[in-house]
């Protein structure tokens, strides 16, 4: 039986009219999507806008800065807390718990060899502890501090610093003494142009005793310090008695009796994870000393300080510290 040509044709008519159809209705739809395309709906700063961003909300004239024989490489960048992450993906969480507001960054060619070239990245932190957190957790040791600039260092290729409650990185194409000593000496002219030549260091500082204090080791944890979520802002130091190196932390709080509760409590957090409240002859009955196989923790509260040591394997030279921070946050000296 032969098959009725006409009701096939038919057929193959209408399949072809419905996908006529559905191409013209997608084709619509896609240009519809496009026409109200808005990438920040989804997070994204587009390069217009990381432009109008920049001029609008311009911190830093950084054709100040830039010494004979360089020059700006198009215009500054701009990101916020939402596009941080498109620019240095992987170590924005730190940056945003710590107060991280925005970033400006600039990048500087040599006029004479393109490959020399660096990038100046500004990032406000809000408030200059803040700053000094982000720049002492990612010190790196035995690194060379620059002259006359409190928290401050350089690398072979790179130069890092605060600023009041700016953070700097001045990152180079590759090591090059020529390169470094311009960043050096741009960084000397950021931190008088951004803080009028004052360090972002607070009086904080002074609750360590100074000696034997590696003061290049001073940090300051934004949260979560020794895993214990009551612990932010904490200063953390290392001293270095009879060839030990012992850690020293301090938390100034609002008022005496918060010093104390957060004494407390990390005293039952310790207690919690297997310590051992033990004695210690000769101390003030403020000071606590817990043991853990063979590691020493010590907790103490003193006037509106929650202070102590973390792990020290050595009883007593950590006993003997703990005693000279007692004595000089309290003021018993």
């Amino acid at each position: 039986m032969q098959p009725n040509k006409k009701k096939t044709a038919f057929t193959e008519s209408l399949i072809s009219l419905v996908i006529f159809i559905v191409l013209i209705a997608t084709g619509t739809l896609i240009w519809k999507v496009q026409a109200d395309f808005d990438v920040s709906k989804m997070g994204i700063v587009s390069d217009a806008n990381l432009v109008a961003s920049s001029s609008a909300e311009a911190i830093f004239d950084f054709g100040a800065v830039i010494e004979s024989g360089w020059s700006l490489l198009g215009v500054p960048q701009h990101y916020s807390e939402a596009t941080l992450y498109e620019k240095i993906n992987g170590k924005a969480p730190l940056y945003l718990d710590a107060g991280f507001k925005s970033l400006i960054a600039q990048r500087i060619v040599n006029d004479s060899n393109d490959s020399f070239w660096f990038e100046i990245y500004i990032y406000d932190m809000a408030k200059g502890l803040n700053a000094f957190s982000v720049y002492s957790q990612q010190k790196r040791s035995g690194a060379e501090s620059l002259k006359g600039i409190e928290s401050s260092y350089k690398t072979e290729n790179s130069v890092f610093l605060t600023a009041g409650k700016y953070y700097i990185e001045i990152i180079g194409s590759l090591p090059d003494e020529t390169l470094n000593d311009t960043q050096v000496k741009i960084a000397g002219k950021m931190v008088g142009m951004l803080s009028g030549g004052a360090s972002s260091e607070t009086e904080d500082f002074g609750v360590f005793p100074p000696e034997n204090l590696d003061r290049q080791s001073i940090t300051v944890i934004k949260a979560d310090a020794f895993g214990y979520q009551g612990f932010t802002d904490i200063f953390v130091a290392d001293y270095k008695l009879q060839g030990q190196q012992i850690k020293v932390f301090v938390r100034k709080n609002v008022d005496k009796g918060a010093a104390e509760k957060l004494a407390d409590e990390y005293g039952r957090f310790l207690s919690e994870f297997g310590f051992t409240k033990i004695k210690a002859e000769g101390l003030p009955d403020e000071i606590s000393v817990f043991e853990y196989d063979g590691i020493f923790e010590i907790v103490f509260a003193v006037d509106i300080y929650t202070a102590g040591i973390h792990e020290a394997y050595e009883k007593q030279s950590a006993l003997k510290l703990a005693l000279e921070i007692y004595k000089k946050l309290g003021n018993f000296e």
